[in-house]
């Protein structure tokens, strides 16, 4: 029979305030807590539920106790007092915890991780499958035949030397595993380089059934209209079997989720039809889509994730494509696939022969920036790659501006800032207003955007689109308060809605048409854009502001950035390096010194026992067996 709910004493070790303030936990955390203690679990136990599940709130996909360094878990031990070593003890004694290939009880306790049962299967079962890709051989890729298809193996750098072209070398390793990552930043053609390997796969007889998705509606329906454009270039794509490339696909739709469902149609027992799937903005995929996905897989089906692992993780749980990328290393090839891939990988050296993993084999990273050039933004975004705060400050110009405050009182530097801020925006959007008609009006819209960190609060992006929409009505709508709908208005949608075809992240703008407003998208048809009424959106909001995970998959000319205050959460170099990234040829970052420093200095940390379990479940034998006969 089952004990009494605890009192609030009883979980009164959980609800103490860490040294930021509040509590660190919320009901769902003391609900499992109080279930662990209810059924017989101890005080220390019950911490290690409460502490499983914040993890999991914090993005994790477990909770690591030999990172036991973490500052905020160091804050949360001492709240708590315990230590790693006791949460430990207690759960290898607690009839309540499973164990890798026990009973699966709701929490597993796996040599120093604590996961959530569900967390625990999504990463084994992506492990394992993944384990299966990379321990098939690798098919022969005829390169006279890639060198007809792709005629420029190789690029010149500055002085006029002959250098790797990398865009070649991830189709060539995409063609010849199972499983590929084509990894890079911004402007190095990650894009290109997937219509290079359609290209190739339309050559395959028969050819490939291809399925090209994203996480996102707006991620898919961008990189369609990319395709679509170099399709028109390149009519050898139109042999390519599967949906064409202005049929976008998310993941979502791909795998088959119902409404409310967290049960994909397309399982293992029901996988997809296709013989290769793409999936671009892989950064943003969370391990439990990630592990679906490849539990999806038909038995003989290649995989290409396409991405870059520096930005912001996803949303979700697990950082997926920055735990595949960081245990490949920077191209760093097998010795067999050096001698695989003959003059195409001529100029670079490999790994020394012997009984080493080969997951580098299957990992791209392009390097050459094909648009910022080799000084300014791209600079910019190296730096803090790198951590480099000092080389980021060196990098002003006409293209970057910096305005970084050093006053103690952040809440007053911001203030004079956000200000600021909202000027430098209203500069570009101004001339939406001045625009002729709605194809105008969009483009101009398309030009620029205004980042920030948070949604809520006075620097978040509803305040700022209070802010900028009051600003360019003094000046445009002469001085009256901007009504809910007026033209010019730019809206974004927040939620797919597949019979209108529009998604999560377009961008419209209301223009009128014959004195009736209407809201215009982006369409494939012969105008190049479709109206639609007001009433007739989804769910959308206004958008001269958006966060900087809301801007994931998109770019803009130019960029404003508003920073928060130095103690959000939130700041963390990859948000910084996400924000920069967005723009293509203008940038302004406004904030304190302080915030930016607290921000380049701390990183995205994700607990997760992804690349270990890849490590052993990955025979080295089976590996060198597959390569001895390449």
């Amino acid at each position: 029979m089952n004990q009494p709910t605890p009192g609030v004493r009883e979980l009164a070790f959980l609800e103490q305030p860490t040294k930021a303030g509040e509590g660190p936990f919320t009901p769902l955390d003391l609900a499992l807590a109080s279930w662990c203690l209810r059924h017989g679990g101890d005080a220390e136990t019950a911490k290690a539920w409460a502490l499983a599940n914040w993890a999991v709130r914090q993005g994790h996909a477990c909770l690591n106790l030999s990172v036991s360094t973490a500052p905020a878990l160091l804050e949360l031990f001492e709240a708590l007092q315990t230590t790693p070593e006791s949460l430990r003890q207690a759960l290898e004694k607690s009839h309540l915890v499973g164990r890798p290939g026990g009973a699966p009880l709701p929490l597993i306790l796996d040599g120093e991780r604590i996961y959530l049962q569900r967390y625990f299967e999504y990463e084994k079962r992506l492990a394992q499958r993944l384990s299966e890709l990379l321990s098939e051989p690798p098919y022969l890729v005829d390169l006279g035949a890639l060198r007809s298809v792709l005629p420029n193996t190789q690029v010149a750098t500055k002085d006029g030397k002959e250098a790797t072209d990398w865009q070649t070398v991830a189709v060539f390793v995409a063609l010849r595993h199972r499983f590929s990552v084509i990894s890079g930043g911004p402007g190095t053609g990650k894009t290109h380089t997937i219509g290079l390997l359609l290209r190739c796969l339309t050559k395959e007889n028969p050819p490939p059934l291809v399925a090209l998705a994203a996480p996102t509606g707006k991620a898919a329906k961008r990189i369609a209209e990319a395709l679509q454009k170099g399709l028109e270039e390149d009519p050898g794509l139109k042999g390519l079997q599967g949906p064409k490339p202005n049929e976008p696909h998310t993941l979502h739709r791909l795998l088959g989720f119902g409404w409310s469902s967290s049960m994909p149609k397309h399982n293992a027992a029901n996988p997809l039809p296709h013989d290769v799937v793409i999936v671009d903005e892989a950064s943003m995929v969370d391990l439990a889509l990630m592990a679906k996905l490849f539990d999806a897989l038909a038995p003989h089906a290649r995989i290409v994730l396409v991405g870059d692992p520096y930005q912001l993780p996803s949303v979700q749980n697990g950082s997926v494509l920055g735990d595949l990328c960081a245990i490949a290393g920077d191209n760093a090839f097998s010795q067999a696939q050096l001698r695989a891939a003959g003059a195409l990988l001529k100029k670079e050296a490999g790994q020394p022969e012997g009984p080493l993993p080969t997951f580098s084999d299957h990992v791209v990273t392009l390097k050459r920036n094909r648009r910022q050039g080799e000084g300014g933004l791209y600079s910019l975004a190296t730096a803090v790659k790198a951590g480099d705060a000092e080389g980021w400050l060196k990098h002003k110009g006409d293209n970057v501006k910096l305005r970084l405050e050093n006053l103690e009182d952040e809440d007053k530097a911001l203030e004079k800032l956000v200000g600021t801020a909202v000027d430098e925006a209203c500069e570009y959007y101004k001339e939406i207003f001045q625009a002729k008609e709605a194809g105008e009006a969009l483009g101009r819209l398309d030009d620029v955007r205004l980042l920030t960190v948070v949604r809520e609060g006075p620097f978040g992006s509803i305040a700022l689109n209070r802010r900028v929409e009051e600003r360019l009505f003094r000046r445009f709508g002469n001085g009256q308060e901007p009504p809910a709908w007026y033209q010019g208005r730019p809206v974004i949608i927040t939620e797919n809605n597949y019979r209108l075809r529009l998604f999560n992240g377009d961008v419209g703008i209301a223009w009128r048409d014959k004195n009736v407003l209407k809201v215009w998208f982006r369409h494939e048809n012969e105008s190049g854009l479709r109206g639609l009424l007001p009433s007739a959106l989804p769910a959308h909001e206004t958008v001269y502001a958006m966060t900087v995970h809301k801007s994931q998959g998109s770019e803009f000319k130019a960029v404003i950035v508003l920073l928060p205050k130095s103690d959000n959460p939130l700041l963390r170099r990859e948000l910084i390096y996400t924000a920069i990234t967005r723009a293509k040829e203008h940038l302004a970052v406004f904030g304190t010194k302080k915030a930016f420093l607290t921000a380049i200095e701390s990183r995205v940390e994700r607990f997760s026992g992804l690349s270990d379990r890849i490590a052993h479940a990955f025979d080295p034998a089976v590996n060198l067996k597959n390569e001895a006969g390449t």
